[in-house]
């Protein structure tokens, strides 16, 4: 193969075999990116090429003829834009690909790209929209085994604009976030980015003033003992840069001094909390706290009282008709209720900062008519570790419904055209993954065998295992590798994942009892009374849990319009992406 090819399309042989070898020949000229039709391939170079910026945003600005100059990412957005403008329509834009494959910093080109294409003077909403990526993934990416900068979390992004393709403002919805990450991850991984950027930025007085000492004190950052926190000084002044560059966007963009300061003291607390010990209590079955001055620390962090924090920690109380009924907890249920406080933390904190977004990029001008949108979806990639959990489960579900539009789009609205036209189209196969998400959604389905074994309060994880061998074995895209406990095999559009049900029932109750909620709304700390007010009230328990993943899941690919809520928007991909798609695929080499 020549390398030669910028449209996959025109291939006279269109087998697997050619079409990777192609890719392969572009990719070591440093041609990194594809056509194949209207989808773009990109190919992650792993460094800096000289293809990107203000040279570059203005050759692909409204271009007429494609095959006049390389194929390029800057091709979607601008495609999308015009589309918007010329149609009146509103425009979409999936990125999509295995993880590591460069989806996130696609994401931000195409962005900045459609940015500057409507930008005709100095905007400060401009600015904005561009600046809020550095924080979101500050808050919301993390290093794996297999990507340093890896999004733990999905997102959806919708741009605004006025007839005449002024941008008015944006939003984003954000989805599954991989809150356990906060409490612990893989050998080789880390927890979220701000963490590492908070112990290489912060000055001696905000350390002190949020009751810090050195990250390797913390179970968070130190989770295997004997791993650097930092690999090295370069490493450690690269997040400190980090960590000021954040400050100075978080300025930018309108968070103010106290609201940055409420920030970083729920990031200490999260810090301090996952530090908690638990001991048996030799006077009863209930445990004690064996370092019980971190309490004092967390309490005055998160400005509550002290001997409530401790009461909420080891105990459960509970009504039963009028008669309030305390429990006391084992060693189990309290490291379980500890972590569900960090996570709880950390996930409507997140949250928060991402409707603070919102509110400062909200539309400006509540007289514009005709308002259009360009929407970017930006998912997790497809994953297959050593250890796969049901992080990784929830991950891979949300790409087999990615890829479910990504045919249905591709080839049965092509094969019904066929069929309108008169012209056959038998010759044509494509593999259909429905079988697949009826497996996860379907009544008795995964999901719901998921969701019935966390009702019960002694359901573990090997009767969950029992539940899907008795429900789920005769599905071909299920097995049960004989002597592997708690494994289960998946065979996804991707390949085929082994995933360990340890700790799925956990996960996927998430609960934070009744007691520590009402130890957190007696906070006098204005941020953390507005993240626990912030989400609808949640009760202890599987069904009140926030983010229940069937909740989030269920449901097939509907082509009509959904209502605007944003779990809807993730996981009905059709009816988010309401307008003819443009696709950019992202590959690893």
């Amino acid at each position: 193969m020549s390398g030669t090819v910028d449209d996959l399309a025109s291939l006279s042989e269109l087998d697997e075999k050619s079409l990777l070898e192609e890719i392969q020949a572009r990719y070591e000229q440093q041609k990194i990116y594809t056509y194949i039709g209207d989808i773009v391939i990109a190919v992650n170079p792993y460094s800096s090429l000289p293809i990107y910026g203000q040279a570059n945003w203005m050759q692909y600005k409204d271009l007429k003829i494609r095959s006049e100059l390389p194929p390029h990412i800057y091709e979607v957005s601008d495609s999308a834009y015009q589309n918007l403008k010329r149609n009146r329509f509103n425009q979409c834009c999936v990125v999509s690909g295995e993880s590591g494959a460069g989806k996130t910093e696609s994401t931000k080109l195409i962005i900045e790209h459609i940015v500057k294409l409507c930008r005709h003077e100095t905007n400060q909403l401009h600015q904005r929209i561009v600046q809020v990526n550095p924080l979101l993934e500050a808050f919301g990416n993390a290093q794996t085994v297999i990507n340093d900068n890896s999004s733990r979390f999905g997102k959806f992004i919708e741009l605004n604009f006025d007839s005449n393709g002024q941008i008015l403002g944006g939003s984003i919805s954000e989805y599954l976030l991989e809150k356990s990450r906060v409490v612990s991850h893989n050998e080789g991984e880390r927890s979220f980015h701000i963490f590492y950027y908070l112990f290489a930025g912060l000055d001696k007085e905000r350390r002190d003033a949020n009751l810090l000492n050195s990250a390797e004190d913390h179970r968070i950052m130190n989770q295997f003992r004997g791993e650097k926190i930092y690999e090295d000084k370069a490493e450690m002044a690269e997040c400190k840069k980090k960590w000021d560059e954040l400050l100075s966007i978080m300025t930018s963009v309108g968070f103010i001094e106290l609201e940055i300061d409420g920030i970083l003291a729920i990031l200490a607390a999260i810090l301090h909390i996952a530090d908690v010990k638990f001991i048996p209590d030799p006077n009863s079955d209930g445990v004690l706290i064996q370092n019980e001055n971190i309490l004092g620390l967390i309490s005055e962090l998160l400005v509550v009282k002290a001997e409530e924090l401790v009461k909420a920690l080891i105990s459960n109380t509970s009504s039963v008709g009028t008669e309030k009924v305390t429990s006391l907890k084992n060693e189990s249920q309290a490291n379980d209720g500890r972590d569900a406080l960090a996570k709880a933390l950390y996930g409507r904190l997140f949250t928060w900062i991402v409707s603070k977004i919102n509110s400062l990029l909200k539309i400006q001008d509540r007289m514009a008519t005709n308002e259009m949108t360009i929407g970017i979806l930006d998912i997790y990639g497809f994953e297959n570790f050593k250890n796969n959990s049901f992080e990784q489960l929830c991950i891979n579900i949300a790409n087999e419904q990615l890829q479910y539009f990504f045919n249905f789009h591709i080839f049965q609205l092509e094969l019904d055209e066929y069929k309108s036209e008169g012209i056959s189209g038998s010759a044509i196969t494509f593999v259909d993954n429905r079988p697949l998400l009826d497996l996860f959604m379907d009544r008795l389905g995964m999901f719901d065998l998921l969701d019935d074994e966390s009702r019960f309060p002694q359901g573990t994880d090997q009767t969950l295992i029992d539940k899907f061998a008795k429900n789920l074995s005769k599905k071909p895209e299920f097995k049960l590798p004989k002597g592997q406990g708690l494994q289960f095999m998946i065979t996804h559009f991707a390949g085929s994942v082994t995933y360990s049900a340890q700790g799925f029932l956990e996960k996927n109750r998430d609960t934070l009892s009744d007691s520590i909620m009402r130890c957190l709304k007696t906070s006098t700390s204005l941020l953390v009374t507005e993240i626990f007010n912030l989400l609808p009230e949640v009760k202890a328990g599987t069904y009140g849990r926030n983010l229940r993943i069937s909740v989030l899941m269920k449901g097939p690919v509907k082509m009509q319009p959904v209502n605007s809520a944003a779990l809807k928007k993730a996981f009905n991909l059709g009816g988010t992406l309401r307008a003819n798609p443009t696709m950019s695929d992202g590959m690893a080499p």
